[in-house]
Formats: C-alpha cells, sequence, structure tokens
C-alpha cells in the first residue's frame, strides 16, 4: 500500500496491510504503484474501473487516465476489476456465513414483532421504522445504507424504494418494509 507520509504511520499500525510504504510530498503514489506494476510484469492488472458493477468502479475518469498514462505501451493489460469483485462477494467463509444467517433470522423475527406492533388506523409507518431502528439499537446494529433511508416502512398504495412518512397505516393496507 502507497499512502501520503502523513497517513502511513496510523496506516501501518492498523496492521491491515501487507506493507505502507511512506509517499514524500510531491512524489505521486500512482506513479510509485505503477513502477510496481510494471517492475513485476503482471499480465494482466485488475482496476477499480467498471461499465456494469458500481462495487467495481471506484476509480474517477482523471484517475485512470493517469494510470494509463504512467503505464504507457502496457496500459493494454489493465482490465476492470468487475469479475474479480464479483468472485470475491460470492465467496463467504464459515464465519461470514454464520453471521449472516444469524443476521437473516434477526431480521426475519424484527419484522414479525413490527407487524405485532400496527394498530390499523393508528399506526404510522414511520411508527414501525422507529420499532425497527430502537430493535437495532437494542442490539447494538447499524446501518446497511442510507441510516435516513433504513428501514424503508411503506404501507398502502406502493410509493416504491421510499422512506418512511408519518402516512398511517389502515386497515387492509399492505405494509412493505425494506430493512437490512
Amino acid at each position: 500500500m502507497y499512502s501520503p507520509s502523513g497517513e502511513a504511520t496510523a496506516l501501518g499500525d492498523l496492521k491491515i496491510h501487507d506493507e505502507v510504504i511512506s509517499v514524500a510530498r510531491g512524489t505521486s503514489a500512482v506513479k510509485m504503484a505503477v513502477d510496481f506494476i510494471l517492475e513485476k510484469d503482471f499480465e494482466t492488472i485488475a482496476v477499480n474501473s467498471s461499465e456494469t458493477n458500481s462495487m467495481a468502479d471506484g476509480l474517477s475518469f482523471t484517475q485512470r487516465q493517469t494510470i494509463e498514462e504512467f503505464m504507457g505501451a502496457s496500459a493494454d493489460r489493465l482490465v476492470s476489476a468487475t469479475e474479480v469483485v464479483y468472485e470475491w462477494l460470492s465467496i463467504k467463509l464459515p464465519e461470514e456465513v454464520e453471521i449472516l444467517k444469524t443476521a437473516a433470522q434477526l431480521t426475519a423475527d424484527w419484522q414479525i414483532e413490527a407487524y405485532k406492533q400496527v394498530i390499523p388506523g393508528k399506526s404510522t409507518d414511520a411508527d414501525i421504522a422507529r420499532f425497527l431502528k430502537q430493535k437495532m439499537a437494542e442490539y447494538g446494529v447499524t446501518d446497511a445504507w442510507s441510516p435516513d433511508q433504513n428501514p424503508n416502512v411503506n404501507s398502502g398504495a406502493d410509493r416504491g424504494h421510499s422512506h418512511a412518512t408519518d402516512k398511517v397505516i389502515l386497515p387492509g393496507d399492505v405494509i412493505q418494509i425494506n430493512f437490512e
């Protein structure tokens, strides 16, 4: 990992990288990384740039362009990280599978509890969302996406994927909960 000198020590202390190389002010970390790549003479280099997968598309156009310029004639070795990301996401360790099972069961249990809280003509979508947020707080879990959008609770006519409002839940309403 190449890091600006002001952050290299802190990153090294985390011990999440095999090595953190401090980059002096005024030196290009990208150039240093490209020099390393060229020295290793890799056949292909997956870069975080994708037209089809936002999780594999973290480089800006200018960053990609800079890498290509430093790579010169070897820039044709650059490939999208799309397939690497799909492979990485598709493989779960046994410990991750257990965490996912537990999370799915808690989510299902909490949604059943939330439905039992509904008093037709009185409860609102926002009331149910607050109930679910309280369950999250009790268990010390955080949102899987934007906190102001999680959980999404919508009753009545389908409003799509949107935040919970003060709409009163009426008898016969379908209640849609999107919650992680």
